[in-house]
């Protein structure tokens, strides 16, 4: 299955360097249902970074990072997380 990945910020430093933000993740046959936590991993983006995700467009909330399921051709957006006031 290929999604499509995108990040912002300092989250786009975990992608690959040539992908300027924007990249596809090839995510393994092998889990029997791939989430939003199987696309970070595979992104390379660390759980720690705890980012914002949005798929397709809409922002999923992080209780349901989890649970959310992809399926082929989607579009994973990552956004670090803003702070201040």
């Amino acid at each position: 299955m290929k999604v499509r990945v995108s990040a912002a910020g300092l989250l786009e430093d975990y992608l690959p360097a040539d992908s300027d933000g924007e990249t596809t993740v090839e995510i393994p046959d092998a889990p029997p249902a791939a989430t939003l936590l199987t696309v970070m991993r595979e992104a390379g983006i660390p759980e720690s970074a705890s980012p914002l995700i949005a798929l397709n467009g809409v922002v999923v909330p992080r209780g349901q990072h989890a649970a959310r399921t992809v399926s082929d051709g989607d579009a994973v957006h990552f956004m670090p997380n803003l702070k201040g006031g």
